[in-house]
């Protein structure tokens, strides 16, 4: 199969917290991007979801879990067509316990900041077949 003919995986970030998860998904946005990936301009378009975690203060950290339940929750996911990656501080920080707080229909993989120059091959593991042509 041609490489042109695959439809390219789309990914959306959603960025929760400081200045330092503003950089870490724009790295992933570049990473994924020269991939060959094609970044969504909503989530509802995207193939993979990608919620870069905060969990600084407890106010944080609520607001990243209902930022993946919100991910979770939307149509693309719940139907099957998208997968939701946790990135950045919340996996650092929880690691395997986040595998208990979270079902694998909600989340498909977790990637704690020290990963996160690996979202490409995270992304193509989630996508076999199509994510074999990602560069």
């Amino acid at each position: 199969m041609e490489h042109s003919a695959i439809h390219p995986l789309h990914f959306y970030i959603s960025t929760m917290g400081c200045a330092k998860n503003e950089v870490d998904s724009r790295e992933m946005t570049a990473l994924l991007e020269n991939a060959g990936c094609t970044l969504a301009d909503e989530a509802e378009k995207a193939d993979v979801i990608i919620v870069n975690t905060c969990c600084f203060i407890q106010s944080a950290t609520e607001e990243s879990i209902q930022a993946v339940f919100d991910a979770a929750g939307l149509d693309n996911v719940t139907s099957g067509d998208a997968k939701v990656v946790v990135s950045g501080c919340m996996p650092s920080r929880y690691g395997d316990e986040l595998s208990d707080s979270f079902s694998s229909a909600e989340t498909a993989a977790f990637v704690p900041c020290s990963d996160e120059s690996k979202i490409v091959s995270v992304v193509a593991k989630l996508f076999p077949g199509r994510g074999d042509t990602l560069g």
